[in-house]
């Protein structure tokens, strides 16, 4: 089941509204409290429509979710499916979604007390914080693992990731060069770097590629891109393969950046990459304090 977010509008609060009433009903009715008056009321009040995306299964609308974000994290609210779509697997994916996009942010939600969506969300990490009259807030904190890889069995996620990055960060890139690169990525290119792979809550979403002293690949999906996940990459290839020097595209000033952040120094310059190709490289390496 493969679903799409699109922005929500004003014109999509009174649907948003009835879908929480049809959606809510059961559990209120269960504590004795249901008022649908009251209960559209309380979204009316305080809907969002740019922190809230419409979820689409192709063109028919399936439901709603709101991300707010605060200081101390993000707060998942108006997470309501139709029910002719619930207990299909959908509300795992999108859930799932949200939280890759939370990254190392901490999440927290509003749950009626006994509600049934308590087992999805406690699959997925989330503990009870505390609880107020008939809500139960839950939290989940972020967890990254840095590991080496499995090998090619996680290959293609891996390839995703790569996709996702360099469609963010490469814009100069031509489209051949882009499906070349990609068509070699898990048959050259992975097999002959150590492959260290950033796992955010169960679920890679960054990796690194060392040779000798030579860190050949940085990535990080970008769905998590700023959250410091590149940074404990780099950290961890420093500190355990004593990686020294690294290359970059001149046209990607972000990564530049990047690692002259980190203690990288310019050593020179290449005008064609290294196939060949109209893609000037820097070449830096780590510059030890004497």
């Amino acid at each position: 089941m493969t679903f799409s977010f699109r922005q929500s509008t004003d014109e999509d609060l009174d649907w948003i509204v009835d879908l929480r009433v049809r959606v809510l009903r059961a559990d209120f009715e269960r504590l004795g409290r249901f008022d649908p008056v009251r209960v559209a009321e309380r979204l009316r009040n305080a809907f969002n429509k740019t922190n809230t995306r419409v979820i689409l299964l192709g063109d028919q609308v399936a439901g709603c979710v709101t991300v707010r974000h605060e200081p101390e994290g993000r707060w998942l609210e108006n997470f309501y499916l139709n029910p002719d779509l619930q207990g299909r697997g959908l509300g795992t994916q999108v859930l799932q979604r949200i939280l890759e996009e939370s990254g190392t942010t901490p999440i927290r939600l509003h749950m009626l007390r006994g509600s049934s969506a308590g087992s999805l969300y406690e699959r997925h990490g989330f503990v009870a914080e505390s609880e107020k009259d008939l809500d139960v807030i839950m939290v989940r904190q972020p967890h990254l693992k840095l590991r080496p890889s499995t090998g090619s069995d996680e290959y293609p996620r891996l390839v995703e990731i790569w996709r996702s990055a360099v469609r963010a960060t490469h814009d100069f890139l031509d489209e051949a060069d882009f499906a070349r690169i990609e068509s070699h990525l898990a048959s050259d290119y992975f097999p002959v770097v150590t492959l260290t792979v950033a796992e955010l809550n169960g679920r890679p979403v960054g990796f690194a590629g060392v040779h000798e002293d030579g860190l050949e690949m940085l990535f990080v999906s970008d769905s998590v891109r700023g959250q410091g996940i590149g940074s404990a990459l780099l950290a961890e290839v420093l500190a355990k393969q004593a990686v020294t020097k690294v290359d970059v595209n001149e046209q990607n000033p972000g990564a530049h950046g990047f690692y002259l952040s980190k203690g990288f120094v310019q050593v020179g310059r290449s005008e064609l990459d290294g196939d060949g190709r109209p893609y000037p490289i820097i070449h830096l390496a780590l510059q030890h304090d004497d």
